[in-house]
């Protein structure tokens, strides 16, 4: 019970900071510009650092190796999550332009904007670890497998976009990588360093939150529309996905590589987050329905406010 009061209490705090984002861009005070300075600002800049200090302050040389077997059962779990796509595409005959998004709603999530702050928020810099495990293995998933099903859904087979490899390497995998190659040397951190760095890793969370506020707000409310594929799309990635994460979880706690309590929540509540965010933009490169997209990821994202409290509920029962 405690864990739930705690959690609302983190969630109300965020739900505060997503408005004054909604807020700001409604009155126009949030321009363009400002949009995409504010993703590159926490995507290349302020989340790389966090991960590098996430690292240092959370991890060991002794949990790398549970670490890594964690990435593998985690990805065990989002290709059983491919395959399910695949046969639902088939028996709801999924038309095209709508099939790459589906089979991306079953596995890909919003574990940057939406997932980070709220482990953030709700577990602090403890749950880093844990949540690099799910980020490594959605972001590998989102640019090596994901991009080819939105790239292969049109009619247009030629204006077919060419793979760019460098999604793979996104700045904050670099952070990951440093981070550990500097673990492992054993270099200790100058406590000037160490303030410094955490200071421009704290930004991540409120400023993500803003972000999330001025996606809400650009989306708006009026021209959501729920039909047939967007009920399938929203069950895919609120129970089908989180229920196959929560089996993966089970059967890893029962190998010598159980997870922490902690890692536990983390991971089952980074497979419950909305839709990509990106998948938008990944559609309309691709010539999708880029209005089946967009209603998906909105739609997500608002019904996940509601959700979120019933997963961290579901995680205790792991």
């Amino acid at each position: 019970m405690d864990a739930i009061v705690t959690s609302l209490s983190s969630i109300v705090k965020i739900i505060f900071v997503v408005l004054i984002g909604i807020y700001l861009r409604k009155k126009d005070h949030f321009h363009d510009t400002f949009k995409k300075d504010l993703e590159f600002l926490i995507v290349n800049v302020a989340l790389p650092i966090s991960v590098f200090v996430g690292i240092q302050e959370n991890l060991t040389r002794k949990l790398l190796g549970s670490f890594g077997m964690s990435v593998l059962f985690v990805a065990a779990a989002f290709f059983i999550l491919y395959v399910l796509s695949f046969i639902a595409n088939k028996v709801f005959n999924i038309r095209v332009g709508r099939r790459g998004i589906i089979t991306n709603t079953f596995t890909n999530d919003n574990v940057i904007f939406i997932g980070l702050p709220l482990a953030l928020a709700i577990f602090g810099t403890k749950a880093m670890p844990f949540y690099l495990v799910y980020y490594l293995v959605n972001t590998i998933s989102t640019w090596a497998i994901g991009i080819f099903f939105i790239q292969n859904d049109t009619t247009e087979k030629n204006e077919k976009s060419s793979f760019n490899w460098k999604k793979l390497v996104p700045a904050p995998v670099l952070g990951f990588v440093i981070g550990i190659i500097w673990l492992l040397i054993g270099l200790p951190l100058p406590e000037v360093a160490g303030s410094s760095l955490n200071m421009v890793g704290g930004l991540v969370t409120p400023l993500a939150l803003l972000y999330l506020g001025i996606i809400i707000a650009d989306a708006g409310l009026s021209s959501l529309k729920i039909e047939r594929d967007t009920i399938i799309a929203l069950i895919a990635r609120f129970v089908i996905g989180p229920a196959v994460m929560f089996m993966m979880l089970k059967f890893i706690q029962q190998t010598p590589f159980a997870l922490s309590g902690l890692g536990v929540k983390v991971i089952f509540l980074m497979s419950g987050m909305p839709a990509l965010t990106a998948m938008a933009l990944l559609v309309g490169q691709a010539k999708g329905d880029t209005k089946f997209a967009s209603n998906v990821i909105t739609i997500s994202t608002l019904l996940f406010i509601i959700l979120v409290t019933a997963y961290l509920a579901i995680a205790n029962l792991i």
